[in-house]
């Protein structure tokens, strides 16, 4: 027990001596960054709220230029490297030709600055009223913006989700119909509209919705563009009775139950990254 004793006394004298001949004397710069360190540290640009309000405003002002149709001002705001710049750029001017008195309204925005790249998220609604039909129209949706500083200005280097600036503007399509379900009782005969809203098909000017039902019958319907993305048939036949011909232009199905059907219209640029999807409606036929 003595022995032990006297071992643990001379670990304790060792381990004293060790950290007294290891600890820093006060006043001594074992701690102090070195002059190359500390030039680092000052030439290191930091980030401050400054930077995001200059980002804030170079988006403001592409949005008013786009409200104004200054194309020229729009091309000066883009980095040439921009995926889609010519896209872009098309999907511009066809909308100061489709559309006018735009109004763009920006929502929920978050801004992320650093010293020469900065991020905005931004919820929006767009506002205009169609050359074509001379009626308003709202769209909306919700985009990622990349800036990066050019020269001392900030430049749009790229965008995900929805695109504000384009009719082809990755906005997720939708189908509408005239009436939500066809209660009965059948046999019966009904006529419905059709409607399809997308974006991103503006200026062609028709578009194919198919139909198919739980019976197993199969049509392709052709909607007509009436202003710029928006699709519709008012003349769709509904004919419940006694059978169905797949192909022959007319939705039709047996009577005596009910069934599904599902209208459905390829996206093939549903907007936030998201792969080409099918956008779904489904009308009820019977009780």
């Amino acid at each position: 027990m003595k022995m032990m004793a006297m071992i643990l006394a001379a670990g304790l004298a060792f381990s004293s001596a060790w950290a007294d001949d290891n600890l820093p004397t006060l006043g001594s710069d074992s701690h102090t960054p070195s002059a190359a360190a500390a030039a680092q540290l000052k030439q290191a640009p930091i980030a401050d709220l400054a930077e995001a309000k200059k980002a804030r405003s170079a988006l403001d002002e592409l949005i008013r230029a786009y409200e104004t149709g200054n194309i020229a001002f729009i091309q000066s705001r883009l980095s040439p490297s921009m995926i889609g710049y010519q896209r872009f750029l098309d999907g511009v001017g066809r909308d100061s030709n489709l559309m006018k008195q735009i109004r763009i309204h920006l929502f929920d925005t978050q801004v992320t600055a650093g010293p020469d790249v900065a991020m905005i998220q931004t919820g929006w609604e767009k506002r205009f009223i169609s050359v074509a039909s001379f009626a308003p129209e709202l769209y909306s949706g919700r985009s990622l913006f990349l800036l990066h500083r050019d020269q001392g200005e900030w430049k749009i280097a790229n965008m995900s989700g929805d695109n504000l600036f384009a009719s082809q503007s990755g906005v997720l399509g939708k189908i509408t119909l005239s009436a939500p379900s066809i209660p009965g009782p059948c046999p019966c005969a009904t006529i419905l509209t059709v409607t399809l809203l997308d974006p991103d098909m503006a200026g062609q000017g028709s578009a194919i919705v198919e139909v198919l039902s739980t019976q197993g019958e199969r049509e392709t319907l052709t909607l007509i563009e009436t202003t710029p993305g928006r699709f519709t048939n008012t003349t769709v036949d509904f004919d419940i009775a006694g059978g169905f011909v797949p192909g022959n232009g007319v939705v039709e199905g047996t009577a005596g139950s009910r069934i599904l059907f599902t209208f459905r219209s390829l996206d093939r640029t549903p907007g936030s990254n998201r792969p080409p999807s099918y956008v779904l409606k489904t009308l009820r036929v019977g009780p």
